[in-house]
């Protein structure tokens, strides 16, 4: 159902965490990396359900450390309908599962709050949000808005806490970002009600606000996905367009660019091909080893895997040396620099 990598063990190798129901049994299982690009399976535990939760399917999983001990342990945004222990109906559900040393997870709690049932996946960021150094929980609140549950250290955690939301709201995906460039985690969402994308601005101490300044407009967005694509330095953002079948057979793309003043520009989108109609998930990293961001779709449907090579930024020509994008004296004087000026011969 998810999947989600890091080291686990400390042993410098990525290990395996994946979150699977079948049928409605939820299992966390973690596995090993022996190193050779094999694993080994090292435990697996049933995600909790008692009589406080209804249906509880995993949606998103993050391997951070949330006890400063070192390792990463895991936190687990539910989807679906869960049923509060104070006998509020339809709540959300968040799970933190402590490392308890080589990979091996126990539940160390659960989280309720909000007042809608999840329905959303990607929708839960780890990040310290209020300087601290403990790892706090942003949750989309039933689509509607955003909750922010603060770390206070030791697997110790506040009541989760709603961020007002700038109109009607139904957010798809969240995102970490720092958009000022001022140190703090700021939160990006995009929301599929009216088709536009809201970024939470933190005031430092934790506090989300959506700023309008920074709200940007987009067809119907779907999932998010924040890295430097034109490597300016400066967060940029790839959205999902939401494309049913019957309006378009092509999932389409659109790149936010960051003009480093917060504000966003975008070209014409561009599409999947017409066998890949509706992609959902995506990562980034450059596959071609070429210094850009390059970005990776899964497709819903048909489970195709396409990936984007980013051409952005051009890459300099072979004899600019001194990556300037054109070739001149200034490209001998770095011959010059690495060779010497000697002069040989008659």
């Amino acid at each position: 159902e998810i999947l989600a990598a890091t080291d686990m063990d400390q042993d410098h190798y990525p290990d395996l965490v994946l979150a699977n129901r079948i049928m409605y049994k939820q299992f966390l299982t973690t596995f090993h990396n022996n190193g050779d690009g094999t694993f080994t399976q090292t435990s697996s535990i049933p995600i909790n359900r008692t009589e406080e939760t209804q249906i509880n399917f995993p949606a998103s999983i993050q391997l951070k450390d949330m006890d400063g001990d070192g390792d990463a342990d895991a936190v687990i945004q539910h989807q679906s309908s869960i049923k509060d222990p104070e006998g509020r109906p339809h709540t959300n559900l968040v799970s933190v599962y402590e490392n308890q040393g080589g990979g091996h997870l126990a539940l160390a709690q659960n989280i309720f709050g909000g007042t809608a049932e999840q329905v959303s996946h990607q929708c839960l960021v780890v990040e310290d949000l209020d300087g601290d150094l403990d790892r706090d929980i942003v949750v989309s609140d039933g689509d509607v808005t955003l909750m922010v549950i603060e770390n206070l250290g030791g697997l110790n955690f506040m009541e989760p806490r709603r961020v007002p939301a700038p109109g009607l709201q139904r957010y798809f995906s969240i995102a970490p970002l720092d958009l000022e460039g001022d140190g703090d985690i700021d939160v990006i969402g995009s929301s599929k009600a009216n088709s536009t994308i809201n970024i939470f601005i933190n005031d430092g101490d934790g506090n989300l606000a959506a700023d309008p300044a920074f709200r940007v407009n987009a067809n119907l967005p779907e999932t998010l996905l924040v890295d430097d694509f034109n490597s300016d330095s400066f967060p940029d953002f790839l959205t999902i367009d939401f494309s049913p079948l019957f309006l378009r057979p092509k999932g389409g793309f659109n790149l936010f660019t960051n003009d480093g003043a917060g504000k966003f520009s975008t070209t014409e989108p561009f599409y999947t091909a017409s066998h890949d109609p509706l992609p959902r998930f995506l990562v980034s990293g450059d596959f071609d080893g070429d210094s850009d961001i390059d970005f990776a779709a899964l497709d819903r449907y048909n489970g195709l895997l396409s990936v984007y090579l980013n051409r952005l930024v051009p890459q300099p020509p072979s004899a600019d040396f001194n990556s300037d994008q054109k070739i001149d004296f200034l490209d001998l004087l770095e011959i010059s620099k690495e060779w010497g000026s000697e002069v040989s011969g008659p």
